[in-house]
């Protein structure tokens, strides 16, 4: 089940090696596998055979004791803290297509409809539940088709 994140892993790996001989800069010395998945036996020893076998041994391996708590260490101090993330760009708008109360003179009488529980309906707006941020703003409803 690792196979594929361990051999993606190792890669990019190989590519920072690159990096660092093009640059003429000294190869690492260290790898760290941090968090959960770093605990794991069949991660470590296909890690320990790459440094062995690519790095002829001249990298050392090491990994965090309390990896496997990392999870729930996260978990107690999001809980005692609240959230880290105050607040986020999005980098895409999410919305709801939904219809408004009917408005003369600003909404197309002929998309115009009857609800029976709000009346004179008028279709094509929509509520954004996320706004992107960036050279578009977004008003909230706003016209889709007006």
């Amino acid at each position: 089940m690792f196979k594929p994140v361990v051999e993606k892993a190792l890669g990019l790996v190989d590519e920072q090696l690159a990096l660092l001989k093009k640059d003429k800069k000294s190869p690492f010395r260290v790898i760290a596998l941090c968090g959960g998945l770093g605990t794991s036996e069949y991660v470590w020893k296909k890690f320990k055979e790459y440094c062995q076998i690519a790095l002829n041994d001249k990298v050392q391996l090491v990994t965090d004791e309390r990896a496997w708590s990392a999870v729930v260490r996260g978990a107690a101090v999001r809980g005692l803290d609240g959230s880290v993330v105050l607040s986020k760009k999005a980098k895409r708008a999410y919305g709801l297509g939904v219809h408004q109360r009917f408005r003369e003179g600003v909404d197309n009488e002929e998309e115009s409809f009857i609800c029976p529980v709000g009346g004179k309906r008028a279709p094509g707006y929509i509520d954004w539940v996320v706004k992107k941020v960036g050279n578009t703003s977004f008003a909230s409803p706003s016209l889709l088709s007006h």
